[in-house]
């Protein structure tokens, strides 16, 4: 095994060295790192970096120096989507658990969101079934509602779905018309769900675009119970 500068591990491709920095910014990006080992420990490790990973719902990529994963999957039209939560009957509403020391946020690929609460004992906010809640609605001056639920889509695409570390981004489109929304739990102990909706519309469209925007949350307060073995 050689090293350069006590900084740089070859890999196991001829005349290819990779930075230890680089191999720990690679690995969340979805490539596979290999590593082999001698017996002087992690000291005398040779790192490879192999093809890039793919993924049936999404790709991952770097937001402000930390990963993020971009979900792009029609879960309704994708059976692999399907899973069975065993508590309930099965189902393609996926989630993850993102936020604070303080609040949880239950993201989901259905563009909705549920949120627990740490601070004062173990409690929904808004529990997240039967389904999840905090969604825009966009209403047009046609009558068209769309918003960023997977429901309410603007297009015949899904929209692109980004699971942060602190946050979870839903984008969507219509007719030029974009939504970016952005729930986010600052980092700390902070009991905050902070919610940011940006619309741009295209230099290229046509006329002018009247909407209005709502904001919608369903309340379901629940206090959580562990399971007791008797």
């Amino acid at each position: 095994m050689e090293e350069a500068a006590g900084t740089q591990a070859k890999v196991g491709l001829p005349g290819l060295w990779l930075g230890r920095a680089l191999v720990c910014s690679l690995a969340p990006l979805g490539f596979v790192i290999v590593a082999a080992c001698g017996t002087s420990g992690q000291s005398d490790c040779v790192f490879a970096a192999c093809e890039r990973r793919t993924s049936l719902y999404g790709f991952w990529q770097s937001r402000d120096a930390l990963p993020a994963f971009v979900y792009q999957a029609d879960q309704d039209a994708l059976p692999e989507a399907e899973w069975d939560p065993l508590a309930g009957p099965p189902t393609r509403r996926n989630w993850v658990m993102l936020g604070n020391r303080s609040v949880q946020l239950q993201a989901a690929n259905d563009g909705t969101v549920a949120l627990f609460d740490e601070s004062h004992g173990l409690r929904w906010w808004t529990a997240p079934d039967p389904t999840g809640t905090g969604i825009s609605i966009i209403e047009e001056a046609d009558g068209t509602r769309w918003g960023s639920a997977s429901t309410m889509r603007g297009g015949s695409l899904p929209s692109d779905r980004t699971f942060g570390p602190t946050w979870f981004e839903i984008r969507d489109e219509r007719a030029g018309l974009t939504i970016r929304r952005t729930i986010l739990c600052p980092e700390g102990e902070v009991p905050w769900v902070l919610v940011r909706v940006r619309l741009e519309l295209a230099a290229g469209a046509e006329g002018v675009r009247s909407v209005g925007h709502v904001e919608q949350w369903a309340l379901r307060p629940r206090l959580w119970m562990a399971p007791v073995d008797l």
